[in-house]
């Protein structure tokens, strides 16, 4: 089997997207370029360069939302008051007088009807 097989054709075949069924990310590619510059110290390097870039970018994001978090309200808030509800036409008002009307005439008379059988 040979060694470091998979490092030496990623750093020489800039195409390549896939070997042994895995894909190559970009953090892999230029790990093995750099193996392949500056052998296993090199490469150690690139890897710690790379995870210091991705803790930098976390930190950035961790940084912004605590201050995104206690920062002054900009004047626009999800609850809005509620206005005044629009005046209902006449017609509607009227019909809905007319339901109001009949539906205490029928709970007065469930009551009445409760009292009489008790």
């Amino acid at each position: 089997k040979a060694q470091n097989y998979r490092r030496a054709l990623i750093a020489r075949c800039k195409c390549l997207t896939y070997l042994d069924d895995r894909p190559i990310f970009e953090e892999e590619r230029l790990a093995a370029e750099a193996w392949a510059v500056g052998g296993l110290p090199a490469e150690r390097e690139e890897r710690a360069r790379q995870r210091a870039e991705k803790e930098e970018a976390h930190r950035r994001n961790i940084e912004y939302m605590k201050g995104a978090l206690h920062a002054e309200p900009t004047g626009r808030s999800l609850r809005q008051p509620v206005a005044e509800p629009p005046a209902l036409s006449t017609s509607y008002a009227s019909a809905l007088n007319a339901l109001e009307a009949r539906r205490d005439a029928l709970l007065q008379g469930k009551l009445q009807a409760g009292a009489a059988a008790k």
